[in-house]
């Protein structure tokens, strides 16, 4: 009888042990707080991405006023990304861009140009119900083709990346508006939207996309298959979010 019943103790402290050990191995199912940190200090710029944002206004610089038109609205999967490629067009950098479809000082002469000025549905590009190009945005690529197709680039330092005063609507949204065609009302892969607010605020809630900008190990590096956003804009977010992420 005290064998059996000594037995029959030592059989449930296995099991509570076990079930114990099991407790601790379970993961947890929730996200730690998002928290922008910057032990390098306040004037510094994130690695990776080039700075080219600041420059001198009255230049076009392909890297800040060109390149993120085709980026946010040809580069795009299923369009003129380097996987999908239709026409063999692809528009993720500069080499890629001028290689076809346009010609130096002649934009009514440019198959690009006269695709982004169309007037059919069944030709314009961006194609519907995609977002079609801004008419500022044509103005740019316009003049870009006529004074010579350049790849004019402008780097800052920290000290010069104006983070004063930063607010959602004047900094912060230009910058993910590069994101929509991949993240905007008609497609939002992932399920993430990145034209509102509400779609940037809870995409940065959960540390996806911080870590996705910011090229961190164990993220999908975003935007996919293109160039890192630009150094100054990635610190604009970081310093935004530790503001509290507010809707101004």
């Amino acid at each position: 009888m005290a064998k059996a019943c000594f037995y029959s103790i030592s059989k449930g402290v296995i099991g509570l042990l076990f079930l114990i050990a099991l407790l601790l191995n379970i993961p947890s199912c929730t996200h730690d707080p998002f928290i922008v940190e910057n032990p390098a200090g306040e004037d510094t710029i994130p690695d990776g991405g080039q700075i080219g944002s600041g420059c001198d206004t009255s230049v076009l610089y392909f890297t800040r006023d060109i390149l993120p038109i085709f980026r946010t609205h040809c580069a795009i999967s299923g369009c003129h990304d380097s996987r999908t490629a239709q026409e063999g067009y692809v528009f993720t950098d500069y080499a890629k861009i001028i290689r076809k479809g346009l010609v130096t000082g002649r934009p009514e002469n440019s198959e690009i140009y006269k695709r982004i000025t169309a007037g059919k549905p069944e030709i314009i590009m961006p194609p519907p119900p995609n977002i079609a190009l801004k008419p500022h945005q044509i103005a740019l690529i316009n003049r870009w083709i006529m004074e010579g197709l350049k790849n004019d680039t402008c780097t800052i330092s920290a000290a010069t990346c104006d983070t004063l005063d930063i607010s959602f609507r004047k900094n912060i949204q230009p910058i993910f508006n590069q994101c929509v065609g991949c993240h905007g009302p008609i497609t939002k892969y992932s399920g993430i939207r990145l034209d509102t607010y509400q779609g940037v605020n809870e995409a940065l809630g959960t540390g996806r996309l911080f870590g996705a900008i910011n090229w961190q190990i164990g993220f999908i590096r975003m935007p996919l298959d293109l160039p890192q956003l630009l150094g100054c804009d990635i610190k604009k977010i970081e310093i935004w979010v530790r503001n509290g992420v507010v809707d101004n």
